[in-house]
């Protein structure tokens, strides 16, 4: 239960100071002439052990005139008080350099404001002669007794005047020392008091209730029971939290808590306990700030005691005062609080319903369970990774690390979870469209406008390796990732991916450095040694050999699937040539296992320049997603090999077997380079010959001699473990130093087609160019348009592109004079630079005054063109000089719109003219948005995540179309299996549809499109096996299916593809601007922060 408030002032009020000592702990002077100060130290008496005035003794408040004054008067903070409470105001007080009349007064108010502030209680007038002192007290009721008014917050008023009349002189002082005010009423005493008291004689009860009638001096209400209650203080205390402790089963009365169980009412005393017994480690911030809710805990230098007000905040100096008011707000009761009630650390550590439980106590949100809190397993498709939703409205820190830190400091061991502010960065795999024309199709950062995409794919910038692929695989056993740098699949940064270079058969993508004589490492005059780092890798499985052994040493059969990982080369001869590969087929029969293979001369075919290792662990290896392979070589010969989850790992407990060769190759000299996957430098028919290793590649490292491990050492990695909190660099007995050739892809730039390597000779360090081979344009199996949007101030475009098709395209014509020439003056914008340019043209007007604009017959100006403006002229002789007539921008016809009006006051018509599919066209259009326009084919998505009939999942795109042909149905994306079931998203005639189906029952949803063709949209396609497909369009549900399709997939889904048609097949009829899937079915608020993000 609550006990009486001895003392109302904290420590500082009644000590007339504060934390830093610049003011008198909120007593302040109210008249003139009239000034205070502290006399610290200095008091009438030591406070609780009166012999020990060094440590007990407080400060005294010395109230003085400066000049001629009528009165002094002090007054104290306002204190929150309870309604119907009584309360008592004393303190010492001694005068000096003349006597005081002092009167005490109560005033009180619904707010901690003089303003309208109302007087409660005043005492008679207390004489203090000259050098003399005591005590001065005043009863307040705030509604205690019937008829006194009641008030939230009570402040007190020392009054002084001068004893024998008048004014006071100059340098009187008044000493105030040990205010005190406290509850009066006896309706707080607790259990042990009133049984220790009911125990007494009942004489001395009788006599303590009548203490007025025995003694002549004026006495407080029941002195004894006050002396009981005080000895019993602590054993009350004592009492009421023992009974606090009782926890009452439902079942045997009203159910009651445990507080010292439950966080939320134990003591904060008791909380380090229950942390210890529901093993939470306690934590603290790190982020350095003060969170918005540390704010609402502290009471600045203001005249209230409330704190969390303005007036408390307006105090401090400046914002750094404020950032670093309270920056270990984890310290304070309620966080400690927070983390034993969700087990965040403790207990639950590492559920991700913890982990979000907690998130949400740190929100600076007044419904914490309304917001988005997501928390999404497996990051980068990395069980030891994870990322939480976090809107950025409600982050306490949303641009620092408050929050990371407190979820990394409770995640499961090894894990790391990173946040992101935007849904759109939350699910399994989307596209960064702001890339797509540049870096992936120009190297030009200017560069603006629509252009054919000039690579092999478009990145996933969530790191689940769900690029869209641009090509079809070579081989089903060589399949294609990417073709180029992109966002790192299992961990944060980017990798190289490989994909092909050209239509030959296992003609791949390579990464191939410039040529350096430190580079010549063939005939194993120094040793060497490589490190490669992989993920993503389709493991190559011979089959039953039907070719023989063509009579040649090794055996044509021998390891007849081959995938080359690394190799030297020679770009002016035959020299350098050492390779590492991945390879299957040890015997004739059919072959699962996968092997190292290493050859020094792959282009000497004979029995003693090869090695091979024992097969390799490929389920243990793949588990983690990456895993390293190695090769060890020594100037003699020895061939070591090894593959582990790890580069920190014991290399020695996961060698593969050791071998001794005798090297084949010859110097290449000046002329050697390294290179990185590919194909072997020699015609298939040779046994040494392979297609690329179909994988990605974070790191390679290659070495002039074999590794030392004697000593510690550091690599070129930093933090590569965390020790007490702190990153650490030192591999320990492993150490990676300065490695001849450093091929770091970790820290590069997606879509980058050349980069530095690092080359390290005798200590010396330099950049090494390097060159990644992609797929040409020309080579591509499927194609899309990258646009790169230019918005103006108002956030209108400033692009326009006319259109491209062989015949027949889209027209912009202008409605002016009949018959009649004008110069018409178009303003070009290359794709490839963003430079503007302009050229003039002379057409004339049809007879109806239609001035016709088209793609096809004037090609040449705007054919497949980025255009800023055109301007049209009276003049006729090309010089564009005249007066101009028409002016049509990019604003002129809005997306839905098929005529405008411009600047000029003339109307512009849009005709639109969709050929057959067989035609390559592209439509004119506003360039509002950076997005891909579907060109070629169907695109189809890399590493496609699985779907079943019980799985929770989302799709979320935003297109745009220009069509709305009744009976014309195009794909927007499928996801389904080989069988055709799952997922189909397309349109229909004027609708946007979504079927989902398990091959016998179907469940469709569909939207009529409004405006029918022109304005982008987001749809989000979300189904719940409990909930039903739901088609959410521009944040809104327009339609809902029932669940019926309930029959599990026979075959996983395998494919993602985004349009419709194979190669050669033209169906430009949608843009896609932004495309994410997700792993789970998005709530409603998540949808509108989704709409809010890319609208």
């Amino acid at each position: 239960m609550a006990h009486r408030h001895l003392n109302l002032f904290d420590g500082n009020q009644s000590n007339f100071t504060n934390r830093d000592r610049s003011n008198l702990g909120g007593w302040t002077v109210d008249s003139s002439d009239t000034s205070a100060k502290r006399l610290d130290k200095r008091g009438f008496y030591a406070t609780y052990n009166p012999n020990d005035r060094a440590t007990f003794i407080k400060n005294s408040l010395g109230v003085y005139t400066t000049a001629t004054a009528a009165k002094m008067e002090v007054h104290s903070p306002w204190m929150s008080v309870e309604p119907g409470t009584l309360y008592m105001f004393s303190l010492m007080m001694f005068a000096q350099f003349g006597g005081f009349n002092v009167v005490l007064e109560a005033q009180g108010n619904s707010v901690a404001a003089d303003s309208g502030a109302t007087t409660i209680s005043t005492s008679s007038a207390v004489e203090f002669s000259e050098n003399t002192g005591g005590k001065a007290g005043l009863d307040v009721s705030n509604g205690a007794r019937t008829g006194d008014s009641s008030y939230q917050f009570i402040k007190l008023i020392v009054r002084a005047t001068n004893k024998d009349g008048g004014n006071l002189s100059a340098d009187r002082f008044m000493w105030l020392f040990d205010p005190v005010f406290g509850e009066y009423g006896l309706n707080k005493s607790g259990a042990v008091t009133r049984l220790v008291y009911d125990d007494f004689p009942a004489f001395m009860k009788l006599d303590d209730t009548n203490i007025n009638d025995l003694v002549k001096n004026s006495q407080p209400q029941l002195p004894l029971f006050r002396f009981t209650e005080t000895m019993c203080f602590v054993l009350d205390h004592v009492d009421d939290e023992a009974a606090d402790y009782v926890y009452v089963r439902a079942t045997e009365g009203t159910e009651s808590k445990s507080k010292l169980v439950d966080p939320a009412t134990a003591p904060a005393s008791a909380l380090p306990w229950l942390a210890s017994v529901t093993g939470t480690t306690l934590l603290t911030s790190s982020s350095g700030f003060t969170p918005w809710l540390g704010l609402e805990e502290y009471d600045g230098p203001d005249s209230g005691t409330t704190p969390g007000e303005w007036d408390d905040l307006e105090a401090l100096p400046d914002w750094s005062q404020l950032q670093a008011l309270n920056p270990d707000f984890f310290d304070t009761v309620q966080g400690y609080r927070d983390q034993i009630a969700t087990g965040v650390s403790g207990i639950n550590g590492g559920r991700p319903d913890a982990l979000v439980a907690y998130t949400r106590t740190l929100l600076d949100a007044a419904a914490p369970d309304a917001e988005i809190v997501v928390f999404v397993h497996s990051d980068f498709e990395n069980s030891f990774k994870g990322k939480m939703l976090v809107d950025p409205s409600v982050d306490p820190d949303p641009t620092g690390s408050l929050i990371v830190d407190a979820l990394n400091a409770s995640g499961s061991a090894g894990s790391q979870i990173r946040k992101v502010s935007a849904v759109y960065d939350s699910g399994v795999g989307s596209f960064d469209m702001s890339k797509v024309l540049y870096p992936a199709t120009y190297s030009n950062a200017a560069a603006k406008g629509l252009a054919d995409m000039d690579t092999s794919f478009v990145d996933d910038k969530d790191g689940f390796a769900r690029h869209l692929l641009m090509n079809d695989d070579e081989s089903a056993s060589v399949p294609e990732v990417a073709g180029g740098i992109g966002s790192a699949h299992f961990s944060t940064g980017t990798q190289y991916f490989y994909g092909q270079q050209d239509g030959s058969p296992f003609d791949s993508g390579s990464v191939v450095t410039d040529a350096s004589v430190s580079l010549d490492l063939g005939g194993l005059s120094t040793g060497l040694d490589v490190v490669v780092e992989l993920s993503d890798v389709t493991f190559p499985e011979a089959a039953v050999d039907t070719a023989g052994d063509g009579g040649n040493t090794p055996a044509d059969w021998l390891f007849r699937e081959k995938r080359l990982i690394i190799c030297g080369a020679d770009t002016g001869s035959t020299g350098n040539d050492w390779a590492l590969y991945m390879v299957s087929g040890l015997t004739s029969g059919s072959d699962s296992d996968v092997r190292l293979l290493f050859i020094d001369g792959y282009r000497t075919q004979n029995a003693n320049n090869y090695a091979y290792s024992s097969p390799l662990d490929k389920s243990s290896l793949a588990k983690q997603g990456t895993f390293y392979v190695r090769v060890s070589v020594t100037s003699g010969g020895a061939v070591s090999f090894f593959a582990q989850p790890d580069d920190h790992d014991d290399w020695g407990s996961n060698t593969l077997g050791t071998s001794t060769i005798t090297g084949a190759s010859v110097s290449a000299g000046a002329t050697a380079t390294v290179q990185l996957l590919g194909h072997t430098d020699v015609t298939s028919s040779v046994w040494s010959y392979a297609p690329a290793l179909s994988c990605g590649v974070k790191h390679a490292k290659v070495f002039a001699a074999p590794i030392s491990f004697t000593n510690d050492g550091v690599t070129s990695s930093s933090n590569i473990a965390y020790i007490d909190g702190r990153g650490t660099t030192s591999h320990a007995m492993f150490g990676y130093n300065n490695p001849l050739l450093d091929m770091d892809f970790r820290e590069l730039s997606v879509y980058d087609s050349t980069f530095d390597c690092t080359l390290t000779v005798d200590g010396a360090s330099s950049n090494l160019n390097t060159t990644v081979n992609s797929s040409p344009l020309a080579d591509n199996d499927y194609r899309v348009m990258a646009i790169k949007s230019n918005l103006d101030g108002s956030g209108d475009p400033t692009l326009w592109y006319f259109g491209a098709a062989p015949s027949a395209g889209d027209e912009l014509a202008a409605s002016l004079t009949a018959s009649t020439t004008y110069d018409v003056k178009p303003y070009v914008v290359a794709a490839s630079t963003g430079a503007e340019t302009s050229a003039v043209h002379t057409i004339a007007a049809d007879v109806s005054g239609n001035l016709t604009l088209n793609p096809t017959i004037q090609s040449g100006f705007y054919s497949d063109k980025t255009l800023s403006k055109i301007e049209v002229y009276n003049s006729t002789d090309g010089s564009a000089t005249g007066t101009r007539v028409a002016y049509y921008l990019p604003t002129t016809i809005s997306g839905s719109a098929t005529s405008g009006i411009d600047a000029d006051s003339i109307t512009w018509t849009l005709t639109r003219n969709f050929p057959a599919s067989a035609v390559a066209y592209v439509p004119a259009q506003s360039l509002t948005k950076d997005a891909i326009h579907m060109y070629e084919g169907s695109p189809y998505l890399n590493n496609t995540p699985t779907v079943e009939v019980y799985d929770k999942f989302s799709v979320a795109l935003q297109v745009r179309r220009f069509w709305d042909d009744s009976g014309v149905t195009m794909d927007i994306f499928r996801l389904e299996n080989s069988d055709g079931y799952g997922l189909r998203v397309y349109y229909d005639g004027p609708s946007i549809k979504a079927d989902f189906t398990d091959g016998v029952s179907t469940e469709s949803v569909s939207y009529t499109e409004v405006p029918a063709f022109g304005e982008w949209h987001v749809v989000v396609v979300r189904r719940d096996p409990e909930a039903g497909l739901v088609l959410n369009v521009d944040s809104v549900d327009v339609q809902t299916a029932t669940i019926s399709a309930t029959r599990t997939f026979v075959d996983p889904v395998n494919l993602g593809r985004i349009g419709q048609g194979d190669g050669n097949t033209f169906n430009s009829r949608f843009a896609l601007s932004h495309f994410a899937i997700f792993d789970r079915y998005l709530a409603d608020n998540e949808i509108t922060l989704l709409n809010s993000e890319i609208s």
